[in-house]
């Protein structure tokens, strides 16, 4: 009785002692004594404990039972040694007869190890050999299917576990549903909590949060409010979870409307007693900056430190990127100011949003005094930085300036990407005279790094009069050869009014038939 209690409390060490106890008292230890040392030392994980015991029990020679094998297999499964808990396992099968506790030992062992197709084959293996599966060999599977990811194999084993006629329970269809959310399958997922009500089985958080995840997933914020709304109504109480991932999903959404239903869903959750954490809040304040409602961030900001919930990363940096948007350069550095003021460390998206707000304003200089903080904070800047930055000096066609910030990109070793390469070409077609020249050498050098050219990329050289190999378009101009004038002379002239610094694009000129010679 008290190896027994010990072994239910998972103390190892005191059924080891009162075994001791017990032999010094001359009393010889029977079947269920050992058994029970065994399971304490399963019910730790102490599968060496557990495999000593066995042997100890061979040695005083008692003839271990199912039950003592079952322990032993159940304490390297705890252990997550599954080579060793096949190896009882077979030992079990030599020597007497596995059951239903010993199979599913063996499934749950490859369950916790994320085993899927291992768990699958012992239940296959225990079925084949006559014993009868019960609904936990069943969901333990069908669990690990599920968080594999394979919805195939959950749906299959879950429609084998109803043919054979055992009642599937809410862990079952919990398990294929959340499956289904993996999948992004939305209708799979209403289908079986559709049936799992038919069959009265009980619905509960889990059901309805998998659900309503299913339907975030794929970005339908009206399913996944549906199915929260239905879950209220059943009178299943909403968590945390339910309601921020209905909130989540509606700041996704992108629109104004979008950002009300988010705010409202958060003001229900506060008022049903749920509380709200910092995501829940960050959810919301992200869904009014991805519209530019600066106001609408400032609200729920504020209500977030009248809740005492302490902002963090995401809530500052959203509200920043609203301050960007608009071009605000004023608020997006109060709120940058506010961030530090409470401790939080920002990040390279952090100061990326207060760039891009000075960028927004055409401020070029506040930009270049933001990055120099950035790097004195120890944040690396990375292309979205230095794109951000050279805006204001690209729109003017400052091209020094643009090549400037080019040039640190690449002494900070980041490659000059599509993005930098979009600016630079900007810069040259927006500068007066454009500088074509200077966009065919950073075109060459971007296209020998392996470089891809976007669409953007494409139109800014189109505005260069340039193809996507760097050489001139032909046909772009029609000179005659008036005033007796030769090609070459033309080309000169042309080379000396356009100030580009270029010769070689007069050359091109006459070399790829840009002009009708007469």
């Amino acid at each position: 009785m008290l190896i027994s209690s010990c072994a239910k409390q998972g103390a190892p060490e005191k059924a080891d002692e009162w075994m001791h106890r017990m032999q010094q008292a001359g009393v010889r230890p029977d079947a269920a004594s050992f058994n029970s040392s065994i399971d304490a030392c399963a019910r730790s994980g102490d599968f060496h404990g557990a495999e000593q015991w066995l042997k100890k029990m061979s040695a005083a020679n008692i003839v271990a039972n199912t039950v003592s094998y079952n322990a032993v297999i159940n304490a390297c499964a705890k252990a997550g040694n599954i080579p060793r808990a096949q190896w009882w396992m077979q030992e079990l099968c030599a020597s007497g007869s596995p059951d239903v506790v010993s199979y599913t030992s063996m499934i749950n062992a490859c369950a916790q190890k994320g085993d899927a197709h291992g768990a699958e084959s012992w239940l296959i293996q225990m079925v084949q050999s006559g014993i009868e599966a019960n609904v936990v060999s069943y969901s333990t599977v069908i669990t690990a299917c599920a968080r594999v990811g394979d919805k195939a194999s959950a749906e299959r084993w879950l429609a084998k576990l109803t043919q054979s006629g055992i009642q599937a329970d809410t862990i079952c269809y919990n398990a294929v549903v959340d499956a289904c959310a993996k999948a992004r399958d939305t209708k799979g997922a209403e289908r079986w909590i559709k049936q799992m009500l038919a069959s009265g089985v009980q619905v509960n958080t889990v059901t309805y949060n998998a659900v309503i995840n299913a339907c975030a997933k794929v970005g339908d914020a009206a399913c996944a409010e549906k199915w929260l709304r239905k879950m209220l109504e059943a009178g299943v109480q909403a968590d945390v979870i339910s309601y921020s991932t209905v909130i989540n999903a509606c700041s996704k959404v992108g629109n104004p409307q979008g950002a009300s239903q988010a705010a409202q869903w958060l003001s229900k959750m506060i008022e049903a007693g749920v509380k709200a954490n910092v995501q829940s809040y960050s959810s919301v304040i992200s869904a009014f900056a991805r519209v530019g409602d600066v106001s609408g961030v400032e609200q729920w900001l504020t209500a977030m430190e009248d809740a005492g919930i302490k902002g963090d990363t995401i809530s500052f940096t959203a509200a920043i990127n609203a301050c960007a948007k608009s071009g605000d350069v004023q608020h997006a550095e109060k709120w940058l100011a506010k961030m530090l003021e409470v401790g939080i460390e920002p990040n390279v998206i952090t100061f990326n949003a207060v760039i891009a707000a000075c960028a927004k304003a055409g401020n070029g200089n506040r930009c270049q005094q933001w990055l120099e903080k950035m790097r004195r904070a120890g944040v690396q800047p990375n292309s979205f930085t230095y794109n951000s930055a050279s805006k204001p000096f690209v729109a003017k066609g400052d091209y020094d300036r643009v090549e400037g910030f080019m040039q640190d990109l690449r002494s900070q070793g980041l490659p000059l990407d599509d993005f930098c390469l979009t600016s630079l070409l900007h810069a040259y077609g927006n500068a007066k005279p454009k500088q074509t020249c200077r966009a065919q050498k950073a075109l060459q050098e971007f296209l020998s790094g392996g470089g891809r050219l976007s669409d953007n990329a494409k139109r800014a050289l189109q505005r260069l009069g340039l193809r996507e190999d760097g050489k001139v378009k032909t046909g772009t101009h029609s000179l005659s050869n008036r005033g007796g004038r030769t090609g070459e002379q033309a080309a000169s002239s042309l080379a000396k009014k356009s100030n580009t610094g270029c010769p070689s694009v007069a050359h091109h000129l006459i070399n790829f038939g840009a002009y009708d010679w007469e």
